[in-house]
């Protein structure tokens, strides 16, 4: 399982790994159980990093297999759940000091599929515009939480969020502030989900 999820909210997609080999080569001198990963996006590379958790799940080797983000305790945080070929489910909690806030949007289709499948959203903030689609399959038997999370770094708010629903319909929101939104086709209101 690999996901590509910004951990610290700063507009950068890192990436968080679970493994360990489909057989147990181990008398061959191949590794069999394996450490999960989470590699940094420092802008120009990812560097592999050490995660301090008090339940020392980082340092640990595991059959990792799937994996599905969510924010779990609503902070804003993206968290992980992973599953094992041989031990329980894992829920990691993110508790990252963060370079900023972020928006997270739910979007639910009208003339389009309920679920927005294919919706392709940019966020836009200053300078930088951030792309990410719907999609229907989120890894390996596993669906991330249906949030589209978007880290704004060191700005205070995005500028301006575009949407291009499957059925053409396109929309455009001004302004808005960190915060969860559900945003429904061709309404023109935001409808904060804080809280929630």
């Amino acid at each position: 399982g690999t996901k590509a999820v910004d951990i610290d909210c700063d507009g950068w997609l890192d990436l968080a790994v679970t493994n360990g080999h489909i057989f147990d080569m181990s008398q061959y001198g191949e590794g069999f159980k394996m450490p999960p990963q989470l590699l940094m996006n420092l802008g120009t590379r990812f560097e592999l990093t050490d995660v301090l958790d008090e339940s020392d799940y980082w340092t640990g080797k595991y059959l990792g297999r799937s994996m599905a983000s969510v924010d779990y305790n609503r902070d804003g945080k993206i968290d992980l759940l992973i599953n094992h070929l041989d031990q329980p489910l894992a829920l990691l909690e993110n508790r990252t000091q963060t370079s900023g806030d972020c928006v997270e949007l739910e979007l639910v289709g009208t003339a389009s599929e309920r679920d927005a499948i294919g919706t392709v959203v940019t966020v836009e903030s200053n300078d930088d515009a951030l792309t990410s689609w719907v999609t229907a399959g989120d890894g390996y038997l596993s669906s991330d939480e249906p949030y589209l999370r978007f880290g704004l770094g060191n700005q205070s708010k995005a500028s301006t969020i575009s949407i291009r629903w499957p059925s053409g319909v396109q929309q455009s929101f001004d302004a808005p502030e960190p915060g969860r939104y559900l945003i429904v086709e061709g309404q023109d209101t935001l409808h904060s989900r804080s809280g929630n």
